[in-house]
């Protein structure tokens, strides 16, 4: 990963890529966007995508992701928008990526926080776009 270290746009949606998500995508600290939805992905989101810290934009949307949102994420100070909506995650939406959607410095959160939904969040609905 070391000689994408530059890298600012990674778009490799609908492509039927399957894997997990490496921790060493949190090397590439110049991406500012990233675009894996409708692929296969699976695993966890690797905590170390926080370091990632000029993301503004993070789909990973329609994959087969478990586990749960890292709390890591709310280092990335940039991110308007993150979609993580039809994948299979579970737990707590981490409470500080509910703050930032609530606070208005994350424009766009979407996951599976709808009624019935896996995810839960704490200070009640801090989705914009329920899945």
């Amino acid at each position: 990963m070391g000689s994408l270290s530059k890298l600012r746009s990674l778009k490799i949606g609908s492509n039927r890529i399957s894997g997990s998500l490496i921790s060493e995508l949190g090397q590439l600290t110049s991406l500012e966007l990233l675009i894996a939805d409708s692929n296969k992905l699976s695993g966890s989101i690797p905590s170390e995508m926080a370091n990632m810290v000029k993301l503004t934009w993070i789909n990973l949307n329609r994959n087969f992701l478990t586990g749960n949102i890292p709390k890591e994420f709310v280092k990335l100070i940039n991110l308007e928008v993150l979609d993580l909506g039809s994948n299979y995650l579970n737990g707590k939406v981490p409470l500080e990526i509910c703050e930032l959607y609530q606070s208005g410095r994350l424009g766009r959160f979407g996951s599976d926080c709808a009624d019935g939904g896996i995810l839960i969040c704490p200070l009640g609905i801090c989705c914009s776009v329920c899945y």
